[in-house]
């Protein structure tokens, strides 16, 4: 053990020796140069010695003759290093020999170190600065349908876009609208509106004759029959007022009723025909008149009443006919209401007589409402007509004939 610990220094003792003795550096044993150097023939004795790995560059194992160049992905900032450093995460280095790293664009990310290229942004997502190891998902409302974005596109009025990380947007659908940029949702439409399509920013008034009465309509509803829908952008129908009518779906006004008809209660689809005995002179009736005592109403439908025609009567309102005047009665003119009787000295046989007649001469009629006349009894005579009674014959005196003789 003693004499390994005396080696060295016999070693040290004989180089000292040596250069005292005048030898030359030269001729002593030359060294391999270290990682991070290098020289020509690999070692120290070079006229330049060993030199460090230039910027760019790297030397790993002793004795090199040369540096290497730094591989894509990694850098050489400093000399002499045994080993290149790597990109870092955001960073690249895109060629051999590089000095420094350098960052991903806006548009691109690079999550991994070492990398020599950046990846794009993909669809539904951005980078908005330089060196990004992420890329952001666009932000509901927003979207991009491309690689390498910088920044999202609102979604368009019309559309929305409810979830992050969307490559495209939503059409609304019918029904519903959005009408500004950026939706995450679309509204219903409101009432009184309708939105037919897919994608629309804003929704339709309800034409006239129809009308929605929930928020959220595809479609209007026509007015049915019986109701109307006056102006656009409506939210319900309006019944249509008694003495009114609609008969067809879509409405936009109802229509009177006309003569001889009438409609009593609203929301009616048809107006209904005045019944026999009764009707209607004007539009827009709400209830049929009664004909007047002395007139008639035979048929439906009736714009007047009829006066009852001489030699009938009517004895009260709503009839749908006239009554002819008993025998003993008479209506010389039209629209009685009662049958006049004959007066004493006149009578009428039939029934719907016009007038009485006189009793002829030699008869008479001595009651009100007589059938027929009377001949004058034996002894009586009447040399009028029209009369109500007769009277006795005159005898010639007795003594006037005697003295005629």
């Amino acid at each position: 053990m003693r004499t390994l610990r005396l080696v060295p220094l016999l070693l040290l003792a004989l180089v000292a020796f040596g250069l005292a003795a005048g030898a030359s550096p030269s001729s002593a044993a030359a060294a391999l140069c270290d990682p991070g150097t290098w020289s020509i023939d690999g070692t120290d004795a070079a006229q330049t010695g060993c030199v460090p790995a230039s910027l760019g560059h790297y030397v790993a194992e002793t004795g090199a003759t040369s540096d290497r160049a730094c591989p894509a992905g990694a850098f050489a900032d400093v000399m002499g290093l045994v080993g290149c450093t790597p990109a870092p995460p955001g960073r690249i280095v895109p060629r051999e020999g590089a000095l420094l790293s350098e960052p991903c664009l806006p548009g691109s990310y690079q999550p991994g170190s070492g990398r020599s290229s950046c990846r794009p942004a993909p669809a539904g997502a951005f980078v908005a600065s330089s060196g990004a190891t992420e890329p952001t998902p666009c932000p509901a409302g927003s979207f991009t349908g491309v690689e390498g974005a910088t920044a999202c596109v609102p979604a368009p009025a019309g559309t929305y876009i409810v979830d992050t990380g969307r490559s495209t947007a939503t059409d609304c659908a019918p029904g519903t609208v959005s009408d500004a940029q950026g939706a995450t949702s679309c509204t219903p439409a409101p009432a009184g509106k309708y939105a037919p399509l897919a994608g629309q920013s804003s929704a339709d008034d309800c034409p006239a004759g129809s009308y929605s009465d929930e928020p959220g309509a595809a479609a209007c509803i026509l007015a049915p029959p019986g109701r109307f829908v006056l102006s656009a952008g409506s939210a319900s129908a309006t019944a249509c007022p008694a003495g009114t009518y609609s008969p067809t779906s879509g409405s936009t006004a109802c229509t009177p009723a006309p003569s001889g008809s009438y409609v009593p209660d609203a929301g009616a689809a048809a107006p209904a025909a005045c019944p026999p005995g009764t009707f209607s002179a004007a539009t827009r009736a709400v209830a049929c008149t009664a004909a007047p005592a002395g007139s008639f109403v035979g048929t439906t439908g009736a714009a007047a009443a009829t006066p009852c025609p001489a030699g009938s009567y009517g004895p009260v309102a709503g009839s749908s006919l006239c009554f002819p005047t008993p025998a003993g009665s008479a209506n010389p003119v039209p629209g009685a209401t009662v049958p006049v009787a004959c007066k004493p000295g006149t009578y009428a046989a039939a029934t719907a007589s016009l007038a009485c007649r006189a009793a002829s001469r030699n008869h008479f009629v001595a009651s009100v409402g007589a059938t027929t006349q009377a001949k004058c009894a034996k002894g009586f005579t009447q040399p009028k007509t029209g009369q109500r009674k007769c009277v006795k014959v005159k005898k010639k005196a007795k003594k006037a004939k005697a003295s005629r003789r």
